[in-house]
């Protein structure tokens, strides 16, 4: 699948007054739009920098009570600042397309693609970046696939929580048995060969024709 490129807009076409308006606002909302994708990046900086310092309760009521926010809103912004945060030219993302391609499921190739994109001038777009997932990403999850990457992120969220803590040895070193159990199932299930879908059924009108060796033409010229 290739990535359409957006088309130059053609301002000989307009008169020259609304050119030279189209142009000026053009250039004030690319700045803010510009503005707005540091902040993302600003943002995420500081929430990862205050998060090593609370627990987790502290965490949550934080982010409730300032900003009315969720730990998910908030993990959107830190995602953005570990993946993008290094990149120059993160002024020609939108920050719906951030959002979107920081996810943890999305394929490393997509990103690439995006940051050479952005390189050769573009402006990436929600829409490009969805296009490039969709682009990289196998099959789409299956329901109990999607709930176990749920739980697998959850869980990873309490031991974030843990790790401001003092958990006891003993109960730490039983839950690691008990992921690298999980993560041996997960490899296995992944060598595994797909099954093929099985044939449907023949419907009892079917079978009752196959049984009785007449076709439905021959009935009814009998």
């Amino acid at each position: 699948m290739a990535t359409t490129a957006t088309a130059a807009f053609d301002y000989t076409a307009l008169d020259p007054a609304p050119r030279q308006a189209a142009s000026r606002h053009a250039k004030a909302i690319q700045t803010h739009v510009a503005n707005s994708t540091q902040a993302v990046i600003d943002i995420g900086h500081r929430l990862i920098e205050l998060r090593q310092q609370l627990d987790g309760r502290q965490w949550r009521a934080w982010l409730t009570s300032e900003f009315r926010w969720t730990r998910s809103v908030a993990s959107n912004y830190m995602q953005v600042a570990e993946k993008f945060g290094h990149l120059d030219l993160v002024s020609r993302f939108q920050p719906s397309a951030l959002y979107a391609l920081a996810r943890r499921y999305v394929p490393p190739r997509a990103v690439t693609d995006a940051v050479a994109l952005a390189k050769s001038g573009q402006t990436i777009s929600k829409a490009v970046a969805r296009q490039l997932i969709r682009k990289y990403k196998p099959g789409s999850p299956t329901p109990a696939l999607t709930g176990l990457r749920r739980a697998i992120a959850r869980m990873s969220r309490r031991l974030d929580d843990l790790t401001r803590s003092a958990p006891p040895r003993r109960g730490l070193v039983t839950l690691a048995n008990e992921l690298q159990q999980l993560a041996r199932k997960l490899r296995r299930l992944r060598r595994k060969p797909s099954r093929p879908a099985p044939d449907r059924a023949p419907s009892a009108a079917a079978a009752t024709r196959a049984k009785s060796g007449a076709s439905p033409s021959r009935r009814a010229a009998a």
